[in-house]
């Protein structure tokens, strides 16, 4: 039998992939030649074995020469066309610039065509490391989204070192010159502006960075579809990505590059507002950039005397009207010298744009009455006339003549009782600290939990403070006991402050909030969330009644987003979240600590509904804004951080997430006491990241994140139980199943009272595949039923669309167990259409669905769904990872089922044999036994 008259083209193609890519390059030319392939057969193969990390430049075309010598000899690039590279053919050439050749190429898709726009680099990729992290890089940006950004299809290098990216066509016009074509008005301009930096706030989310905004990277179409293009390409050819140091990018263009673009250093999301300001100056005033044209905001306004105004726009002197103020402050802090001055993030720019067009005050300016004022009466210029204002002023004059008279005695007399309260209050807390200055050395000195201690004793006798301030003060002190871990004791100081209250100050409502909040959040910390629900209604209703307070709004969104995320319920979440963070901005301003905190919640709430990648950047951008007011070796700075690691986690991103928890975890080791309960998560989170990379290195961080659960919420807690779940899981892998089985039923035990059903899911689903190694069908699909019913859409999502995926495999294997029929195409259709479906941690569900292929004889399914799931799990996990080699030797049984027999085959099949007789355990035995199933017979 012949290679050309095998049944399966994909399994043909894997299995001549597994025959070439480990010879030397010489003998892998020679035996392509010696197969006689056909043209479409050996480009495929060629794209494949191109992208070998380990495979040498094999010059076989003119292209890597030609491209070599091209600058704007245009003749020299149509020599081109008619050519192929990779699997495309050129058309034609589209354009050519000072680092690539653009060509409109198509190829054979399916029973179709599909025509792209394929650039051609000009600087080639010859090392084994730089075609590994071209590789890497094109695989992010391949999953980068966004209507309004043009898709990577395709990334590769060719045999001659020649790097080609493939990308959505876009037939149009650079953005300035469609708002000219089209005669735009100012607003018009301004939502091109607005869609614009949308897109790059997307891109920023998932962690990307343009790097060369400019015009002619930004395309309009005839439909009006606004298309940014050659997102992150930068990144994916230049040499040196580290944060210390940076080479100088490939693509860049002077007039739109920030001046840290010419520095050493990282490049980072400032780059790319600063150049969204450039592009919005252009834009509106004509006036084409140069380098070194940051100027002051009032020189954007005068710009336009002088030159001719774009077609659509007002005359000059009405032009410079519009631009003087709010546009002109908006472009002069998009424009800034400085990237710490700049607009933080595309989004608050589009953010002060889209206020700048409502009509409200931009964030960008300094606030003033004046400006305040008058941006409300521009507003409602339609309801505030001339005559209304008049009419109005003198009877609110006289009104507040009157009221003022009265409401300045009332405010002189609580003043003073204020200023009483918070002298006495203030008095109080420093004796709390007066034996620090006794004298005493250092080791003999108090600690903080004796000094409070000392003064929650002193407090009733305190009769100065009264009862509010009494109430305060233990409000304080709950607050402080439970930051130092002292749960059982803040509690008790809670419900002192609640009788207190309730007894002597019932109508004060300002109070009372604050004891509902602090019960809520307790409540919360408790997992008491019908407690905490009834607290954050009643605050809510109290805080409905009062004047707006934003620092209790802040904690009322903050908690109730909590609570949201603990009753599944993702979606009212990221709302209250992103109230919590509007909230705290205008509280706060935009560098605050608090801020910080905001953005950490934010991710939180991103997390939850599996958005992950924002996530990770919501984390990051806490942290950033967090080492603006702490040090990085703080104990607040190591939340964001540890948290990105678990959100990076979610994303698949394996290496990245151990590295930034890895991180935060040492520096707590290095500075914190008893252990908080936000680090015994990330303790956990770094657990299933290392079980996730090598279960069998993975053992003493699993051991490591018990011990830091237990001390933070004590023997036999909620937290306690979930970290077990993982070291269960890890056991299974390593081929301890008894300890496996015990570990799993003791955190099934602690969870048999709680509320939220979804953390008994965890365990259940786990347990069930537990029993499907064992080969126990019936107790596996009763386990993974119930686990995935009380699963629901809990967290983290991956154990629903793996507890599904598992189920329907048991079920397959259980002739004697009913279930439901759709059940394999529900497990199909939750991972096909999982954002995420190439995460490792989902790599079983492949296997599963692969394995109830095979049962049915869909093997083309079967290998197309292992084929790009190994791949990517390779990217992340060990070689030797169990998940990895189950995966790697179903495939294998794959293509020796579609008569795949030649010895390549049967070699790699020897390899993984041997691989999996030195690992432990019955996870790779089904696959070894079905493919010793029967010889391989050929046609």
């Amino acid at each position: 039998m012949t290679h050309e008259s095998a049944a399966s083209p994909i399994a043909r193609l894997r299995a001549l992939f597994d025959e070439l890519i480990d010879l030397d390059p010489l003998q892998r030319e020679e035996r392509l030649v010696a197969l006689g392939l056909r043209a479409a057969m050996e480009n495929q193969l060629r794209k494949l074995l191109s992208v070998d990390p380990g495979a040498a430049p094999i010059p076989r075309t003119p292209v890597a020469q030609a491209i070599e010598q091209l600058r704007d000899d245009r003749n020299l690039a149509e020599r081109l066309i008619g050519t192929r590279i990779g699997s495309f053919e050129m058309l034609d050439l589209v354009g050519q610039g000072g680092s690539a050749v653009v060509f409109r190429a198509q190829r054979a898709v399916g029973d179709g065509v599909q025509t792209v726009a394929l650039k051609l680099m000009r600087t080639g990729l010859y090392s084994a490391d730089a075609r590994r992290r071209f590789a890497r890089e094109q695989s992010i940006l391949a999953q980068l989204t966004h209507p309004n950004i043009a898709h990577l299809i395709e990334g590769g290098v060719s045999d001659s070192g020649v790097p080609f990216i493939a990308m959505e066509l876009v037939d149009g016009l650079p953005v300035t010159q469609y708002a000219d074509a089209h005669a735009l008005g100012l607003r018009e301009r301004l939502s091109l502006v607005l869609k614009l930096c949308h897109a790059v706030e997307a891109a920023h989310a998932a962690l990307v960075v343009h790097r060369d905004l400019k015009p002619s990277n930004v395309h309009v179409d005839a439909h009006g579809d606004l298309k940014v293009l050659d997102f992150g390409i930068a990144k994916l050819l230049d040499e040196d990505d580290s944060a210390a140091t940076r080479t100088q990018s490939i693509l860049l263009t002077p007039e739109y590059a920030a001046p840290e673009q010419f520095q050493p250093g990282p490049i980072t999301i400032a780059a790319d507002v600063y150049a969204l300001g450039v592009m919005l100056r252009e834009l509106l005033t004509g006036k084409s950039p140069e380098r070194g044209d940051a100027r002051n905001a009032s020189t954007v306004a005068a710009d336009r005397h002088d030159r001719p105004v774009p077609s659509g726009l007002p005359g000059p002197a009405l032009l410079a009207r519009r631009l003087r103020g709010d546009l002109d402050v908006i472009i002069a802090t998009a424009l800034a010298e400085k990237p710490g001055r700049r607009y933080r993030s595309a989004g608050l720019l589009a953010d002060d744009i889209e206020r700048y067009l409502d009509g409200r005050p931009v964030r960008a300016h300094p606030p003033s009455r004046w400006y305040l004022g008058k941006k409300f009466v521009l507003r409602h210029r339609g309801a505030v006339g001339v005559t209304s204002v008049l009419a109005l002023a003198v009877l609110v004059s006289l009104a507040l003549a009157i009221w003022q008279m009265h409401i300045a005695q009332v405010q002189a007399q609580l003043a003073r009782q204020q200023a009483a309260r918070a002298n006495a209050v203030r008095n109080f807390v420093q004796g709390i600290f007066d034996p620090l200055g006794d004298g005493l050395p250092e080791s003999r000195q108090p600690s903080l939990s004796t000094l409070f201690a000392t003064a929650e004793t002193q407090l009733s006798g305190a009769q100065d403070l009264g009862d509010e301030g009494h109430v305060d003060m233990l409000l304080l002190f709950a607050r402080l006991n439970n930051k130092l871990g002292e749960s059982k004791r803040a509690r008790a100081l809670l419900e002192q402050a609640t009788e207190l209250a309730k007894t002597n100050l019932d109508g004060n409502k300002p109070l009372a909030v604050d004891i509902l909040l602090h019960a809520a959040r307790f409540a919360l910390q408790e997992n008491h969330l019908s407690v905490a629900e009834d607290s954050l209604v009643a605050a809510e209703q109290l805080l409905g009644a009062l004047p707006l307070q934003s620092a209790k709004k802040v904690d009322l969104y903050r908690d109730f987003g909590e609570l949201a995320v603990l009753k599944n319920q993702p979606q009212l979440a990221l709302s209250f979240k992103r109230k919590e963070l509007d909230a705290r901005i205008a509280l706060y301003g935009v560098d605050s600590q608090r801020v910080a905190v905001g953005y950490n919640n934010l991710g939180y709430a991103l997390e939850a509904v599996a958005r992950f990648d924002e996530a990770a950047e919501a984390y990051a951008q806490s942290y950033r804004t967090h080492l603006l007011t702490r040090a990085p070796e703080s104990l607040e700075a190591t939340i964001p951080l540890g948290n990105r690691g678990a959100a990076l986690m979610g994303a698949g991103r394996l290496r990245a997430a151990m590295e930034a928890l890895t991180k935060a975890t040492t520096i707590y080791a290095a500075v914190a006491g008893k252990t908080r309960n936000t680090h015994a998560s990330h303790a956990s989170a770094r657990c299933a990241v290392a079980t996730a990379i090598q279960p069998e290195t993975a053992k003493y961080i699993c051991a490591q994140a018990i011990t830091r659960n237990t001390d933070a919420h004590g023997k036999g807690s909620v937290d306690e139980a979930l970290t077990l779940r993982l070291e269960g899981e890890r056991l299974m892998l390593v081929g301890e199943l008894f300890e496996a089985r015990a570990t799993l039923s003791r955190s099934l035990l602690l969870l048999r009272d709680v509320e939220v059903l979804s953390w008994r899911g965890r365990t259940l689903i786990t347990l069930g595949e537990l029993y499907l190694i064992e080969g126990q069908n019936q107790k596996a699909v009763e386990n993974l039923q119930q686990g995935v019913l009380q699963f629901g859409d809990g967290y983290p999502p991956y154990l629903r669309v793996r507890g599904l995926a598992q189920l329907a495999l048991a079920c397959s294997e259980a002739a004697e167990v009913f279930c439901m029929p759709p059940l394999t195409q529900l497990a199909r259709g939750a991972l096909d259409t999982d954002r995420y479906a190439l995460n490792p941690l989902l790599l079983p569900a492949q296997v599963a669905l692969a394995r109830i292929e095979l049962r049915a004889g869909q093997v083309d399914a079967a290998a197309s769904r292992l084929v790009p799931a190994v791949t990517a799990a390779k990217l992340e996990i060990d070689p030797g990872h169990p998940r990895l080699l189950e995966a790697q030797l179903w495939l294998a049984v794959a293509l020796r089922r579609s008569g795949e027999c030649e010895e390549s085959i049967a070699l790699r099949a020897q390899s993984l044999r041997t691989e999996v007789q030195s690992s432990k355990g019955k996870l790779l035995q089904p696959a070894l036994l079905a493919f010793e199933e029967k010889p391989c017979v050929t046609s």
